[in-house]
Formats: C-alpha cells, structure tokens, sequence
C-alpha cells in the first residue's frame, strides 16, 4: 500500500514558507478561493505587506478589493 502526501497535510508554517517564494499577486489569484485555510495563508499581513503593486499594468480587482493596506 502505497502513502500518499496531500498538500492540506502540510504545516500552515511550511506552507507559508512555500508561498513566500512565490509571486505574490500569482499566489493571490491562484489560492484565495481553494479553502479557508488558503485563503488566510495567502491573506497573511506578513505575505503581503511589501507587495507592491504600482508597477503592475494589469491589475485584477480581486487584489484592489481583498488587499488590507497596512
């Protein structure tokens, strides 16, 4: 019988560890809505709060309204 690891097994602290090698907006768009869990990962103040997104031409309104500005 094999094991199998599924990502939700993971640490919420090695999954942080993961999204912050990651594009953050990419992150953003990819994760927000997969579950809750995600979603407050993805949210995290310490994730987002150098996310700088004046140099973006294309801006999807997820970010603009989901952002908490700090």
């Amino acid at each position: 019988m094999k094991n199998y690891l599924n990502i939700l097994d993971i640490p919420d602290e090695i999954l942080f560890l993961i999204f912050q090698k990651l594009n953050t907006v990419e992150l953003l768009s990819s994760l927000e809505d997969v579950n809750q869990r995600f979603h407050r990962l993805t949210f995290d103040p310490l994730l987002i709060r150098d996310l700088n997104m004046t140099t973006i031409t294309n801006i999807n309104s997820f970010c603009v309204d989901k952002i908490r500005y700090l």
